[in-house]
């Protein structure tokens, strides 16, 4: 199969965690022998106004291109805010030329009945072959949001999955290390919640507990994190890692004992939390859009109320206070949850998929 694929969002090496899943995302098929014969990406996040509108145009210009070519049998975009108004351009004045399929995220689909982008969105929605979401929740989202668009067209599919070979259990963790070991892993942004865990462990401190948290990623508010770090007097249990790259977070994964996912956005999936559970660690997450479709509370991790620090703090003592016995249940109970998101599994489905939309478009033309 050949694929034109869209997307607003790829790594560069300036910022090599931005859009990495749809890099993966390419990998993976690639081994199922899909050609990618076709793609236009936007490389990487620029803070200047300037350089975005160029971005865009030159990424407008080529979906132009590449829409006019007929070196694929289908279109795959990735987020459909920005990319629904050439989309849709096209398909008002070319008409629909090959099967298109559109993957929405979360924040891109979430809001958008009220914003600039939604009178093309619903145009595109009426016109494309499949929806590709990344959990059920976000089905529901989709249907409530766009309640004319046909839920037989959605298809389910959890980002591209989690790869064993890269993310797996290095050594069976029985028991916690002699000071409980936080983790957070995320982009150091807004609403990405690592201001409420720096809260959480502060609050932790101050009733005596003894542990220590690490925390990756990048992003603006790095420097906030560190400031609030040294004004919360936590330099001696917290350590600020930076970016780790993708093929080094198995170490970080393995080394702790509960990652923290506190984001406060509609998360789609929220594959850091599976990446985790890969290595048989349980998570605490927010209690919202995808996580909480695969966090069982008290079974592989715990669950709290988004933006709420006192319960995030409880839940994060309740899990320093299981016994031996009941964290060895829960981190059997993360990996069996993981393996149910194995990329080849995923990958090969949402590969079928588009082999049937492809035909199905062929026989009706």
């Amino acid at each position: 199969m050949r694929i034109f694929l869209v997307s607003n969002m790829y790594p560069s090496k300036e910022d090599p965690l931005f859009g990495v899943f749809i890099k993966n995302f390419i990998s993976s098929f690639e081994s199922l022998g899909v050609n990618f014969t076709k793609k236009a990406l936007i490389k990487g996040k620029t803070n200047s106004s300037i350089k975005k509108v160029f971005k865009y145009f030159n990424f407008y210009v080529k979906i132009i291109r590449f829409y006019l070519s007929k070196d694929y049998d289908l279109i795959y975009v990735h987020y459909i805010s920005h990319n629904a108004p050439i989309i849709a351009l096209m398909l008002f004045l070319f008409g629909k030329r090959k099967p298109i399929v559109i993957n929405v995220h979360g924040s891109d689909i979430v809001k958008t009945e009220k914003s600039i982008f939604a009178p093309f969105i619903k145009y595109c929605l009426k016109r494309i072959d499949c929806l590709v979401v990344p959990s059920s929740y976000f089905k529901s989202v989709v249907l409530e949001l766009y309640p004319f668009f046909d839920s037989g067209k959605i298809e389910i599919s959890p980002s591209g999955g989690i790869d064993f070979k890269v993310f797996h259990t290095k050594e069976q963790k029985v028991s916690p290390q002699d000071v409980f070991h936080f983790g957070l892993v995320s982009r150091i942004d807004n609403n990405k919640g690592w201001d409420d865990f720096i809260f959480a462990l502060y609050s932790l401190k101050e009733k005596g507990y003894r542990f220590k948290a690490s925390i990756a990623g990048q992003g603006k508010e790095e420097f906030m994190l560190i400031d609030e770090i040294k004004k919360r007097s936590l330099e001696d249990v917290v350590i600020f890692k930076g970016l780790i790259n993708q093929d080094k977070l198995i170490d970080l994964y393995n080394d702790i004992d509960v990652l923290v996912f506190p984001t406060k956005l509609k998360e789609g999936l929220g594959l850091v939390g599976l990446e985790a559970m890969a290595c048989s660690t349980p998570v605490i997450a927010s209690n919202s859009s995808g996580p909480a479709t695969y966090v069982n509370d008290s079974v592989n991790g715990f669950l709290f109320e988004t933006g709420n620090v006192d319960e995030l703090s409880f839940k994060m003592e309740k899990i320093i206070k299981l016994n031996k016995k009941e964290l060895l249940k829960m981190k059997i109970n993360s990996l069996n949850e993981a393996e149910k998101y194995e990329s080849k599994l995923v990958v090969k489905n949402l590969s079928d998929k588009m082999k049937k939309i492809k035909k199905a478009f062929k026989d009706a033309s």
